[in-house]
C-alpha cells in the first residue's frame, strides 16, 4: 500500500493499493492512472486505485476514484487512516 516503487519484477502475484490522493505513490510509485500498469506492476498483479476519506464523510471509491485538486501530504498515506 502506498509504495514509492514505480516498477515491480515478475514474481509473487502482487496486489497493489494506491490512494489517488497519496503523495507518495502518485508521483513516485504507480501513479493515479493505470496507463502503464501492464509494463510496470509485475506479471499477474492486481492494482486497485481508490479515493475517499471516511473521516470527512466521503466513502472509499475504487470503481471511479476521484483525484483531489489539493491532496494533503500525509492524510491518505497511513494504513490506519484508510482502514
Amino acid at each position: 500500500m502506498g509504495s514509492a516503487a514505480p516498477n515491480w519484477p515478475d514474481g509473487p502475484q502482487y496486489e497493489h493499493y494506491v490512494h489517488v490522493d497519496d503523495l507518495t505513490p502518485t508521483p513516485f510509485g504507480l501513479g493515479h492512472d493505470g496507463a502503464d500498469d501492464a509494463k510496470r506492476v509485475g506479471a499477474g498483479a492486481k492494482v486497485t486505485r481508490f479515493s475517499g476519506d471516511p473521516h470527512s464523510g466521503l466513502p472509499f471509491e475504487s470503481a471511479k476514484p476521484v483525484t483531489s485538486w489539493t491532496p494533503a501530504a500525509t492524510a491518505n498515506h497511513g494504513v490506519e487512516d484508510t482502514s
